[in-house]
């Protein structure tokens, strides 16, 4: 008999809020729909601080030698029923996605499920070719936006694909979090302007952006003297999000005051965390997811496809949704006033309505 039901596999333990909440919606789903209670993930971090009851298979940040995370997850794959991959930007490279598959086989129910899911384009075709194999491979695979889901069914069309949603709203199904408090400020997010795979940066971009969200917050203050939060939703020390952070923070000045709140490894205080805001400017992707299953009214500085399709998803105005890559001071302000005077909410989508459509990931895989 296995000892684990599910395996959970996924970019974990990196020090994103992003993926902190995929991995909390995974852990809900395996549980209440597939009813696992032996489950492993596997992480880059010694413990899932939110749930004591999982196990961690921890992969190495440095392995002491090539090939020995993929041991693990053999090692791991072997002892579990079957492997759950949930959400992310993470069907791309041929070497993963290969891996990926020789997981699945190696689980003794021969089942995996890639579960609110994004895909892109591939770099090659060697990729695309890997990414077909996987996804015919799959017992189900549901992706978390329509773009996604095309590209999917065009390279894999007898796959069981379907179209769901982000697994992330999963975590807002809690009434305690809708619960109104007083909120106050702003609260703004950074990331890096990555522009390849490669993790490439457009550094003069990230210069500009800076110097516009500070003139703006400056002008903010002068006008409403509301408080500045500074978030990180990336702790990691080469591609997180600290470095931009001080930077905006040394640029808005010392006679501001700004408060940093660093990366939580914990999403369900990170959400809490948002609902205390009257508007967040927002990059990563689920900075803004956060902000929206908080209910506050977010601005979007996109700079990938993924944070524009999330947008269109929930329904928000193209005023609201500016391209970090060239937008001024003068319309972050502007869409921010436009907020804070009208107490305007920036998505017609109901959160209920996005708690049922990630449940669908999991509804379609039963």
């Amino acid at each position: 008999m296995s000892k684990y039901e599910s395996y959970i596999v996924g970019y974990y333990g990196m020090q994103n809020t992003g993926d902190d909440a995929l991995l909390a919606a995974t852990i809900q789903g395996v549980k209440s729909y597939f009813g696992h209670k032996r489950v492993l993930v596997s992480s880059n971090a010694k413990a899932v601080t939110f749930d004591s009851s999982i196990d961690v298979a921890r992969l190495h940040s440095t392995p002491r030698f090539p090939g020995q995370n993929r041991l693990i997850h053999y090692a791991n794959a072997v002892r579990s029923k079957r492997v759950v991959f949930g959400g992310g930007s993470v069907l791309h490279s041929a070497r993963d996605l290969d891996l990926k598959r020789h997981l699945i086989a190696l689980s003794s129910e021969k089942k995996g499920y890639a579960l609110g899911v994004g895909i892109e384009a591939f770099r090659t075709l060697q990729d695309e070719k890997a990414c077909t194999r996987f996804l015919n491979a799959c017992e189900l695979v549901a992706t978390r936006d329509k773009a996604s889901y095309d590209l999917a069914t065009s390279i894999a069309p007898s796959a069981n694909i379907i179209e769901a949603f982000d697994l992330a709203p999963m975590i807002a199904a809690n009434s305690s979090l809708t619960t109104s408090v007083p909120r106050k400020g702003l609260a703004i997010n950074l990331c890096p302007l990555v522009i390849d795979a490669m993790g490439s940066r457009d550094v003069a971009c990230e210069q500009k952006l800076i110097d516009s969200l500070a003139r703006a917050v400056q002008l903010l203050w002068y006008q409403t003297k509301e408080d500045v939060t500074l978030i990180s939703f990336n702790g990691h020390n080469v591609h997180g999000d600290d470095g931009l952070l001080v930077r905006l923070q040394q640029a808005i000045g010392h006679r501001i005051p700004v408060r940093f709140v660093g990366y939580n490894p914990n999403p369900f205080n990170a959400l809490s965390l948002m609902r205390e805001f009257k508007v967040v400017v927002g990059m990563r992707l689920h900075c803004n997811v956060f902000a929206y299953l908080a209910n506050t009214p977010s601005v979007s500085l996109h700079y990938h496809p993924k944070s524009e399709a999330w947008s269109n998803q929930i329904g928000v105005p193209e005023k609201y949704q500016l391209n970090a890559f060239s937008c001024s001071a003068q319309s972050i302000l502007d869409a921010i006033l436009s907020i804070v005077d009208l107490d305007e909410k920036t998505a017609s989508m109901p959160v209920e309505s996005a708690v049922q459509k990630a449940q669908l990931n999991w509804e379609f895989a039963l």
